[in-house]
């Protein structure tokens, strides 16, 4: 009357029966979301790599370039509402990955910028390219962008 479920032997009726069954659903539960869990650099990794794969991260909309010297760029960028709390948010949780994900040196944003609307930058530099995350304010088409962009200096 007893069952063995690999970790040992359970009884098939009971009060332990209830309690398997919830045991069973949380390991599966975990056993099914592991793969679902984004990397904490998906974003990044993803815009470095998107030459070669074409997937842009978080639904952004991408383009290649060629920047200084030849080198090879890419930009993506993220449409939100004009000076939403969410573009700010998206904005600098960017660049919280590009700074987490990345080792650089950051240079100071003190330089003015002439732009009509407001217009923010982070710039890292590494040893294998130069990370930048911006965020236009874009009054005329009543939108915030956010971009990011990786220009390979290999």
């Amino acid at each position: 009357m007893h069952s063995s479920f690999g970790f040992g032997i359970v009884p098939k009726t009971g009060i332990f029966r209830p309690l398997l069954r919830q045991i069973n659903l949380f390991a599966l539960l975990a056993l099914y979301s592991i793969p679902v869990l984004a990397d904490e650099c998906d974003r990044i990794t993803m815009l470095e790599s998107y030459e070669t794969s074409a997937v842009s991260p978080d639904a952004a909309i991408c383009e290649t370039f060629l920047g200084l010297a030849g080198a090879k760029g890419i930009s993506c960028f993220w449409s939100f509402s004009y000076r939403s709390d969410n573009a700010e948010l998206f904005f600098r949780d960017a660049w919280l990955e590009v700074i987490r994900c990345r080792e650089g040196i950051s240079p100071s944003n003190s330089d003015p910028v002439n732009h009509p609307d407001s217009y923010y930058l982070q710039e890292l530099i590494t040893v294998r390219g130069t990370y930048r995350v911006s965020k236009k304010d874009k009054s005329q088409k009543n939108q915030t962008l956010v971009v990011v962009g990786f220009v390979n200096h290999e």
